[in-house]
């Protein structure tokens, strides 16, 4: 999928991702129309893309849980140094109980040497539950 010629999709381990290409990589895969599900996205030290894991039917808000036991085993397993997730709940507002998800699933990957950069929750709209307690954004290598 591309976009006008200055926002194309960040290529895998070629171009180091922000931000604004993280969305962009999981617009282009989340499915449409809108159904529970989780993406995975592993990152090098330089912050490139190297992998994307869908997660269909992770319909419980706590199975995000699960969804960062995998990812945190898969980025030691492939010598990633971050991680960023998304998760997919069609239709629904923020959780608040999503900022003590944070604040677990982070220590959990921690606990791995990995850094978890950001986690997406699409609903009613895209919101970070990391914001919910104030944290600054981590996109900075």
């Amino acid at each position: 999928m591309n976009f006008c010629g200055s926002h194309r999709l960040p290529r895998a381990y070629v171009d180091p991702i922000d931000d604004s290409g993280a969305r962009a990589l999981f617009m282009s895969v989340l499915s449409i129309p809108p159904q529970p599900e989780s993406v995975i996205l592993l990152l090098d030290a330089e912050r490139c893309g190297s992998t994307m894991v869908n997660m269909a039917g992770t319909r419980h808000d706590d199975d995000i849980y699960d969804v960062a036991e995998i990812a945190a085993a898969t980025a030691v397993a492939c010598g990633c140094e971050a991680v960023v997730l998304a998760s997919v709940r069609p239709g629904r507002p923020e959780d608040l109980s999503d900022a003590e998800r944070w604040l677990d699933i982070d220590e959990r990957f921690a606990d791995v040497g990995v850094e978890l950069v950001e986690w997406y929750v699409f609903g009613r709209g895209v919101t970070s539950p990391r914001e919910l307690i104030g944290e600054a954004a981590r996109w900075e290598p």
